[in-house]
């Protein structure tokens, strides 16, 4: 059974992800070993980055969130108490990325990035003003979005697969849309190779043809 003070993250691999990850659609700390994801829990040890582990810790004064260390307690604390508010987890999850969970955190500047995914509305609409008003108490920014397919949602894809969820929910739905989504980026990829190759091709076209109206115009003169 999974602890409450444990967080677990995904470790995902597509034949798109070299592409994605040399283009900066992924974070540079994500492993990729499995497809579809797989949840790893890690125990209250002490390991190396990037197999970040979860230690509890009890509210007290305002943390400092310079290093990854009280971060993570403060995603502990959040993680427990959003199960406390909502412990039935069949039907929810919270994500957090971005550079909260990166070494490229900047206290004071950074915010955390929360994605919500949940198709009860009401319930969504729940679990959104709860992180709100947990990050507010923190006086730490947030930016909360709440998912919906699109197929072009880069966003989503970006920062559910590099994410730290706060609950066990990810269903056979959501693992099918972030797939279209990654499939239309790659396509999306492509198309913007293919602009610059044409774009390269017509500059120096253009820079031939110029350079030959120059040359024919200093023949002219002389």
């Amino acid at each position: 059974m999974r602890k409450k003070s444990d967080l677990v993250f995904f470790e995902y691999n597509t034949r798109f992800f070299a592409r994605m990850k040399k283009n900066g659609f992924f974070s540079k700390f994500l492993t990729s070993k499995i497809f579809p994801p797989v949840r790893l829990q890690f125990s209250v040890v002490s390991v190396p980055l990037p197999c970040y582990t979860i230690s509890t810790s009890k509210r007290g004064d305002k943390m400092t969130l310079e290093s990854w260390e009280k971060r993570r307690e403060l995603l502990v604390r959040f993680q427990s108490e959003l199960i406390q508010a909502f412990p039935d987890e069949s039907d929810y999850n919270v994500y957090v990325f971005g550079s909260f969970i990166r070494r490229d955190y900047k206290p004071g500047v950074s915010d955390i990035d929360l994605i919500i995914y949940c198709n009860d509305f009401l319930k969504r609409c729940g679990i959104y003003d709860f992180c709100s008003q947990f990050f507010k108490q923190e006086q730490l920014p947030c930016d909360i979005l709440e998912y919906s397919y699109m197929p072009e949602g880069y966003i989503f894809a970006t920062g559910i697969l590099n994410a730290f969820p706060m609950t066990d929910y990810y269903p056979k739905a959501l693992r099918d849309e972030l797939y279209i989504i990654t499939r239309n980026y790659q396509r999306y990829l492509e198309r913007q190779e293919i602009k610059k190759k044409y774009l390269r091709w017509d500059y120096l076209i253009n820079k031939a043809r110029l350079e030959k109206e120059r040359e024919q115009m200093h023949g002219r003169h002389s």
